[in-house]
């Protein structure tokens, strides 16, 4: 029996809700699992690991169209030194995280994901927005362990709560990083999104726990989605 014949078909009215969430993740710098991760749960009634592990599927295809598209804009907010130290962390915090995901209960995983996206609206409403100019290529020598240890822990709380690691990464780089500004900070948050996400699909995909035939309309929609939210982004 096939997967969208077991989880359901996709609706119209769902795919368009869920453009309009992938819009959203795209412009504010998450890979859309915020919003992924309670639809597969609460619509699609899939245990929640295995809804985080279809999640992060959706958030590898969003994030990957975003920083494409972002990457060919000529005022691109890509930052290839503060990506690097970022992915740096990140490649081992998606491990640990896959690994500390297959030894918390069910319940635990609800509780982190609520207190993240808690911690996320907080810091980054009240995070100082930078200085104007921005960083111009050059984090600062002594800044550069902070982007290392917040890219570990974005790459951690991917395969462990499906999201991509933006509403961690962002507020901790507008509070840590001095000079960095909120578009900076999106758009190098979903570059590397790219290499947590990805690892994390590797995994859940290698360990059966993913369901692709389920994620692959909602990733074709945030494709879509995220090309529509670094155009709106940067107007």
């Amino acid at each position: 029996m096939s997967q969208t014949h077991l989880y359901g078909r996709p609706s119209v009215l769902i795919l368009c809700l869920w453009l309009v969430l992938a819009v959203i993740s795209s412009m504010v710098g998450v890979g859309g699992g915020v919003f992924a991760v309670p639809l597969m749960y609460f619509v699609y009634r899939l245990p929640m690991r295995s809804a985080v592990a279809t999640a992060v599927l959706i958030v590898f295809t969003l994030s990957s169209v975003a920083t494409i598209t972002e990457s060919l804009r000529a005022d691109s907010a890509l930052n290839w030194q503060l990506i690097g130290g970022l992915v740096l962390g990140a490649l081992p915090g998606a491990f640990a995280g896959f690994r500390t995901a297959h030894h918390l209960p069910q319940r635990t995983l609800k509780i982190c994901f609520a207190c993240i996206l808690a911690f996320a609206a907080v810091r980054t409403t009240i995070a100082n927005p930078g200085l104007a100019e921005g960083l111009h290529g050059n984090v600062p020598p002594g800044a550069m362990p902070f982007v290392i240890g917040t890219g570990f822990l974005a790459g951690f709380s991917s395969p462990l709560l499906g999201v991509g690691g933006g509403v961690l990464a962002i507020p901790l780089l507008l509070f840590l990083v001095p000079g960095v500004r909120y578009v900076e900070a999106r758009a190098c948050s979903v570059a590397t999104t790219i290499i947590s996400s990805g690892v994390a699909s590797y995994l859940y995909l290698r360990s059966r726990e993913a369901k692709p035939a389920l994620a692959l309309p909602f990733a074709l929609v945030a494709g879509v989605g995220a090309v529509i939210g670094v155009v709106l982004v940067h107007k």
